[in-house]
């Protein structure tokens, strides 16, 4: 996967871009392609999506600790100005990628139905594949003693270069914390 590849096979920031490049440029072909047309979710849409997600799981995770986030879920809405509306994976991460170096080949895993989302929400989930380590999480990697994130800082900002043709970062990121 993706996710392997990324965890063991540290290379050059641009090569890393090209590689992301490529799954964005396959996606918008094959996945995407209402990115040309003028299907899009609006502010409110896209705001619901994430910060009433978010809601909704602190609700029933811990209703006494609402109150404590709920200004910063407030600020969190004005992220949200409405993006195109794609036909979503649902779960696009690195580990759902299967990438052949040689060929260039990419491979979608595990798609969770046929449904269309904002593209913000495709793109947080992928950016939060190399930027939080949720690869080295999700393959047993982590230790207090081991660190991912500052040993790929170079790659990390490639690839962020690659998201922000998309979208602005900071609306990524509050996008991921939302969802995440």
């Amino acid at each position: 996967t993706l996710a392997e590849l990324w965890l063991y096979w540290p290379s050059l920031p641009d090569t890393w871009a090209a590689i992301l490049e490529s799954i964005i440029q396959r996606l918008r072909r094959d996945l995407w392609p209402s990115l040309r047309s003028s299907v899009s979710t609006t502010a409110k849409e896209e705001s619901d999506l994430f910060v009433g997600k978010a809601l909704r799981r602190l609700i029933e995770w811990d209703p006494g600790k609402l109150r404590e986030v709920e200004k910063l879920l407030e600020r969190a809405a004005t992220y949200f100005n409405g993006s195109a509306r794609v036909r979503a994976h649902g779960d696009l991460n690195f580990n759902n990628i299967l990438y052949s170096l040689n060929t260039g080949m990419i491979k979608l895993l595990d798609p969770r139905g046929d449904e269309f989302m904002p593209i913000t929400y495709e793109l947080a989930k992928l950016r939060y594949s190399y930027h939080a380590g949720f690869a080295a999480i999700t393959h047993g990697l982590t230790s207090p003693d081991w660190g991912l994130l500052p040993e790929r800082l170079h790659e990390i900002t490639a690839l962020d270069e690659v998201i922000a043709k998309w979208m602005p970062l900071d609306k990524c990121t509050v996008a991921e914390a939302c969802l995440l």
